[in-house]
């Protein structure tokens, strides 16, 4: 597109425009000669297509408004013109262009192949006829092809290419038809007439011997002839009476024709006759005057005598007139010309003196024309063509700079004409044709009735005849009256920033009287509303939180339409305000996002068809409401300007507009504006590929896209490599191509059209594949559409592996891989079915797995419970302090074994938890030396039943170390366990932990056993490894502990090595590194030890438990079991029934049932439980507001950690695991039931009625706050009691008893009384009432009754109490 804005940039365009009326009015003129390859343009045509061709001295050259393409003699090339000295062209009949030329003959140009064919003329002849200079050319309906030449007439068959000389003596300049078969040739001999036949029956010399005609034009109209000459004027020879009248130049003349010359004619379509001449340049003939005016085609800056000399006159269907000269180039000019009047600099009739920018304009009721310039000062003209300036002193004004007067609005009252200048209001006696005294009225220091300010703006009057003058530094003033020598007086309204119904601003820009009486004041801060009734202002600004706010606070002008809309244009746009409400506008804005070319509006007026015109920065702007659109006027349009002035507006009572501008007046009719219906045809101009421009006989590498012009080509192919395109299309509408507007659509691309403004390129890029279309749709210079596109069809072919013999090639490799795949499958067949029973076998390994899970689950569940009903009760014997010593020795036996059993249970879950891979580390600080050596002592019965030396050692006295305590109970156990398995009796065993200088942890385990063949060493922790095959069958084992224990040892991120030389012992050595323990694992409660259960026993002795016995109180507190185990049942039964009332449930959901019915004060659940198991239940109870105070005790033989959190997360206060201490179990209820009671206290001392000083944070809270308000509502009522309050609570009187017992320790009407003495003795404490007032407000009717318990609960009596 760049180089399309380049190329037209180098089109030099002047407009030439006379400015008195429309008729003498030139129009607008262009002169092209940046792209001209030569300026002497001999001819020019229009094609059918609509392109416009030119022909020059230097070639050929089509023209499509933007660019021009050139056709000219290239002896590089095959066919091409035998020579570029053009002289004439001509469409012909058969889709071609005929051209002449100077030194090369006849050519022909197909405009549908881009071919050039050339005629030679080749016949001998002896009487000098010159064949190769050809000056015109006549195609014929029939098949001959008559040509004129510099010396003879001939015609071509156009069938068989053969020429027929006619005559070989005249210049034949002019060949036109009859309209009856025959032909009218114009020679230097004469008019001569040709019938149908070619036979010359007729002459005419019209009375001048060898008379030169150069041009023919048929006015069929007036049935005459009008011939050009040389030497003898202008001809027009009448038809029917064969009379003929010369026109001729009369020097001092300027109504006759400008030369003799007249060298080519033209009549165009609306009658007019147009005369250029050789010399005299360009005339226009009024046929009813029977004058001639010139038409001076002109280049600022160049001064020559080129554009005298006419060579050839050309008309297009849409109105234009292209004007070729010896030099100049091409001038155009504009037939259907908007009927824009002007006032300027450089007019010939009505130039303005001085400056040309036009600030104001005035047409007052005599017709006389006001203006007012920049720099200028104030002018009128009763001829609207000589100007007389107004002399205006400045006697008044004491220092006045030397500046002269400009004025921004006049307005005749009565004979008076009033002006608002930069200097003062000034009065001028204006009467008819008159112009007399002026009086000029400026502001009086600390004068009360003079006006605001001198610099006025505006001037209006109202309804009520009062005048109303806008100021630029002193806000509104109006005229109220006169005083006795008719001197006005003055009322002003100064600005007052921020009070409400002020001006907001000093510089008021423009007024307006509306229809309605109302006066509209813009300014530089808004618009306002001036109120009569109250004398103030109502003001309307910008606000970007308002929809129907003005568009920007800088008010430029003021117009209301035939609807009563008011239009206020701005600096950002022109405001449409359509509703007033009293309060807010209704305004729709319009910038340049809606179509505006600019947002500084100068000026508005509305016309009668409801059209709103402005000035702006530009041109002249025709808005229509009914369809939201804007026409665009400028020079090209025959406006005298592009920018204009501030309100530099006025409507005349004739009903012309006028607007001024920097560069002059613009005034015209708003009916006779008319916008153009041409509907320009669109073609597609040029093609780039990869950035390579692509032109059809430009070169070799075209010819593969384009086999004829581009214009004309309705499809191109390209590879793949050429998906990166740009297509330029153009409108072939001349007027003002820079203004025609486009759209386009590529279909398979684009869903919607693309509007591109006046930008005529489009490009694409990486389009896949396929076949596209390409339409494009244009307008005209007024922005009139054509409906009808033109269309390219483009396709882009696939790269070659993505065509369809690729694809054939694609298929028989795929056929022939299917075939070599069923070949190879069947040869793996069967290794296919070995994968398949191998999966089968994982898939049986991992249901074993989930099934071996699952039933060390069940077992683990199982065993527990037995050993728990075993070691409870052994615990409760072994406390008994009178015990035979036997008997005591066979208990410790069982006890001992027992907790064995337990641990191998243990050992066999984490085993099974370790071969799952779910085996967790869970770290917890320790001291290792007194660790290690309480698992030593376990081993010292054995030790010394078999006499085996068994020793610890230690080099520290104390280790602090971060280790999973059970995990590494497992290790040292296991390895001593295999020490005593494997050393004799009478043997040696050494136990020893040291701190290495990493700070990690050596255990360390030497026997004296019988060592670790060498062969096997390395085999010793694989799993279900059992060493020598004699061992095997003497010593027990299951040959998992060692592999185990590696398993652990690498959970903690240790090693353990085994060394032996296989006779004297061996030595395991356990390295554990010093590990960081979690805050969060620090948090959460670790798994029990076994081994612990021995210390707690030694805490546990039966003199604390019977002190705690003794703490529990007559009414024993209630203690629900839930446990589906009977036995297990029975057991917790026997050890709660002594000290509390215990109620049982035998699964979780009779356990819920029963917790809601008795509200127990504690529960003791299982787990794994039918139905509903116990995690569930301490969820449902945890969440009931009833029972959501009840501590929960969790019994389970799930003792991992994972289990004992998800407890504790549920609600559990407590988590066993299985088998537990019963003393421990004992320990644990009397503590949570103590919690409880110091909860209940705390409540009870919190009843204070109107405090609100619960914050309410668990369900008891917000159970007492309740129970508090609801007391607080009925304190007064004597008969509200326990069973009120239960009702009001939606509880029954049990269940409401209990909850409310298990929380404060009171009944119902016991924290009823005590809640009216608490309120009681507030009241004592205002010192407003007396004991006995206190006591009925309290809800006591029996006063002693009240002093009893006021004296039981405050150890005072009330009267001491109130003193």
């Amino acid at each position: 597109m760049s180089s399309c804005i380049k190329k037209y940039a180098c089109l030099l365009l002047l407009i030439a425009v006379a400015l008195t009326g429309y008729t003498q009015r030139a129009s607008s003129f262009i002169s092209i000669t940046g792209e001209l390859v030569n300026n002497e343009v001999t001819s020019i045509i229009q094609d059918k297509n609509g392109f416009i061709w030119f022909g020059t001295r230097g070639g050929l050259q089509r023209f499509d408004g933007y660019e021009m393409k050139l056709l000219k003699n290239d002896f590089g090339k095959g066919s091409n013109l035998l020579s570029q000295s053009i002289e004439v062209l001509q469409n012909g009949k058969q889709h071609n262009i005929w051209i002449g030329t100077k030194s090369g003959g006849l050519s022909g140009y197909d405009l549908e192949t881009g071919k050039i064919s050339n005629y030679p003329n080749n016949n001998p002849n002896s009487t000098g006829f010159n064949a190769d200079y050809i000056l015109s050319i006549l195609d014929t309906d029939s098949e001959k092809l008559l040509i004129g030449t510099w010396k003879g007439f001939q015609y071509l068959n156009k069938k068989t290419g053969e020429f027929t000389i006619l005559n070989s003596v005249w210049k034949t300049f002019d060949i036109q038809p009859d309209g009856k078969g025959g032909y009218w040739v114009a020679t230097n001999n004469g008019l001569q007439h040709f019938t149908s036949s070619l036979v010359n029956d007729v002459s005419y010399n019209f009375g001048i011997n060898a008379v030169n005609i150069t041009s023919i034009v048929n006015d069929k109209a007036s049935n005459c002839l009008w011939l050009g000459t040389w030497n003898e004027g202008l001809i027009r020879f009448d038809l029917s009476t064969k009379a003929f009248k010369n026109y001729r130049h009369q020097k001092n003349n300027e109504t006759t024709l400008s030369s003799n010359n007249t060298y080519r004619i033209l009549l165009d379509s609306k009658g007019t006759l147009w005369v250029g001449t050789w010399g005299g340049g360009l005339n226009r003939f009024n046929s009813k005057t029977e004058s001639f005016e010139k038409i001076h085609l002109e280049i600022p800056g160049i001064y020559t005598n080129d554009n005298q000399i006419i060579l050839t006159i050309q008309e297009d269907p849409s109105g234009l007139l292209w004007i070729g000269t010896d030099g100049s180039g091409v001038f155009k000019f504009d037939l259907k010309q908007k009927k824009f009047f002007n006032i300027g600099y450089d007019n010939k009739k009505n130039t303005l003196s001085g400056s040309t920018h036009v600030l104001s304009v005035y047409v007052d009721p005599f017709n006389k024309l006001w203006l007012s310039t920049k720099g200028g000062g104030i002018q009128y003209s009763a001829n609207w063509s000589n100007f007389t300036e107004i002399k205006i002193d400045d006697v008044q004004i004491p220092n006045a700079p030397n500046l002269p007067y400009e004025s921004r609005s006049f307005l005749q009252e009565g004979d008076y004409l009033w002006v608002s200048t930069n200097k003062g209001l000034i009065r001028i006696l204006n009467k008819g044709q008159q112009t007399k005294a002026h009086e000029l009225f400026i502001p009086v220091p600390k004068g009360t009735i003079s006006i605001s300010a001198k610099k006025t703006t505006q001037i209006v009057k109202d309804s009520s005849g009062i005048i109303w003058i806008g100021t630029q530094e002193g806000g509104l003033s109006c005229i109220t009256g006169y005083d006795k020598q008719n001197k006005p007086l003055f009322k002003n309204y100064q600005p007052a920033y921020g009070v409400k119904g002020a001006l907001q601003n000093e510089r008021v820009s423009c007024l307006l009287v509306d229809s309605k009486k109302r006066l509209w004041i813009g300014t530089y801060k808004g618009l306002h509303l001036y109120q009569p009734a109250t004398d103030k202002f109502q003001v309307f600004t910008q606000s970007n939180e308002k929809k129907n706010s003005i568009s920007n606070n800088t008010i430029l002008c003021l117009a209301e339409d035939n609807y009563g809309n008011i239009w206020a244009g701005t600096q950002y746009g022109v405001n449409k305000i359509t509703g007033y409400n009293g309060k807010d506008l209704t305004v729709t804005s319009y910038t340049t996002k809606d179509g505006l070319p600019s947002d500084y509006i100068h000026a508005v007026i509305p016309d009668k068809k409801g059209h709103i015109w402005m000035s702006t920065n530009k041109g002249i702007i025709r808005f229509n409401q009914s369809n939201n659109s804007f026409a665009v006027f400028d020079k090209r349009d025959g406006v005298q300007s592009i920018v204009f002035s501030e309100n530099a507006f006025c409507k005349d009572a004739a009903g012309r507009f006028f607007f001024g501008g920097v560069e002059g007046l613009t005034y015209f009719f708003p009916d006779s504006i008319q916008i153009s219906q041409f509907k320009p045809p669109i073609y597609f101009t040029n093609l780039t590929v990869n950035n390579i421009p692509y032109e059809f006989g430009t070169g070799k590498a075209d010819s593969v896209l384009l086999n004829k012009p581009f214009y004309k080509t309705e499809s191109i192919t390209l590879n793949h490599k050429e998906n990166i395109f740009s297509v330029e299309f153009a409108a072939l509408d001349y007027h003002a191509p820079d203004k025609n507007e486009y759209m386009y659509k590529l279909e398979g691309f684009n869903e919607d059209w693309v509007y591109a403004g006046n930008k005529r390129l489009v490009s694409f890029t990486n389009l896949q594949p396929g076949t596209y279309k390409l339409q494009v749709k244009a307008s005209n210079s007024d922005k009139r559409w054509n409906p009808a596109s033109h269309e390219l069809t483009i396709k882009i072919l696939p790269p070659p592996w993505k065509t369809w013999w690729a694809y054939s090639i694609y298929i028989a490799i795929f056929l022939f891989l299917l075939w070599l795949t069923r070949y190879l499958g069947l040869r793996q067949e069967a290794l296919k079915n070995q994968l398949t029973l191998s999966k089968l076998e994982r898939q049986q390994e991992n249901k074993l797995a989930d099934f071996k899970e699952r039933l060390f689950t069940n077992i683990s569940h199982e065993f527990r419970t037995p050993l728990t009903l075993i070691l409870g009760p052994l615990d409760d014997l072994l406390q008994r302090k009178k015990l035979d010593a036997a008997v005591e020795k066979s208990l410790r036996l069982i006890q001992k074994q027992s907790k064995r059993m337990l641990r191998m249970v243990n050992q066999l879950l984490d085993y099974q938890k370790a071969e799952a891979g779910s085996l967790k580390l869970s770290l917890q600080p320790g001291e290792m030396i007194s660790f290690c050596h309480g698992i030593c002592i376990l081993f010292n019965d054995e030790a010394d039943r078999r006499n085996i030396t068994y020793t610890f050692t230690s080099q520290e006295k104390y280790l602090s170390f971060n280790f999973d305590h059970n995990k590494l109970e497992i290790i040292v156990f296991n390895i001593l366990s295999n020490a005593f398995k494997f050393t004799p009796n009478g043997g040696s065993i050494t136990v020893s932990v040291k701190k290495k200088e990493n700070r990690s942890c050596e255990i360390s385990v030497q026997d004296s056993g019988r060592g670790i063949p060498p062969n096997e060493i390395d085999r010793i922790f694989d799993r279900f490894y059992r060493g020598r095959a004699e061992d095997a069958t003497t010593i027990s084992g299951t040959g998992i502990g060692l592999s185990f224990v590696k398993e652990l040892t690498e959970l903690h991120g240790g090693t353990i090595t085994a060394k032996s030389d296989g006779v004297n012992g061996s030595l395991f050595t356990v390295t554990l590194p010093a590990l960081t323990v979690a805050e969060s694992l620090l948090n959460i409660p670790t798994e029990p030890l076994n081994h612990n259960a021995e210390n707690i026993e030694q805490h546990l002795n039966s003199d604390i438990m019977q002190d705690e016995q003794e703490q529990i109180s007559q009414e024993q507190p209630i203690i629900l079991v839930v446990e589906d185990e009977a036995d297990m049942l029975q057991y917790i039964y026997e050890i709660l029934s002594p000290s509390f009332k215990v109620v049982t449930a035998t699964n979780g959901r009779e356990g819920i049932e029963k917790a809601v019915e008795t509200i127990p004060d504690l529960i003791v659940s299982d787990v794994m439980m039918p139905e509903v198991d116990g995690l569930e239940l301490c969820r449902k109870l945890k969440s009931d507001k009833d029972t959501s105070h009840i501590p929960i005790i969790l019994l389970t033989a799930l003792s991992d950690m994972e289990h004992h959190v998800q407890g504790i997360r549920e609600g559990a206060d407590v988590y066993l695991p299985k088998p537990f201490n019963s003393q421990l179990l004992l320990v644990h209820i009397q503590n949570l039931i103590n919690s409880r009671n110091t909860l209940k206290e705390l409540y009870a001392k919190r009843i204070l009625l109107g405090t609100g000083n619960f914050e309410i944070k668990t369900f008891e809270e917000e159970f007492l706050a309740k129970l508090m308000k609801l007391v607080e509502e009925n304190i007064s009522n004597s008969n509200f009691n326990n069973d009120d309050l239960a009702n009001l609570m939606f509880m029954s009187r049990s269940t409401f008893y209990r909850k409310l017992k298990a929380v404060t320790g009171m009944s119902g009407n016991e924290f009823i009384r005590t809640a009216r003495l608490n309120y009681a003795a507030k009241l004592l404490e205002s010192g407003k009432y007396s004991v006995t007032e206190a006591a009925y407000e309290a809800g006591f009717n029996d006063i002693k009754y009240f002093r009893k318990r006021f004296q039981e609960q405050f150890s005072v009596s009330p009267s001491e109490y109130k003193k």
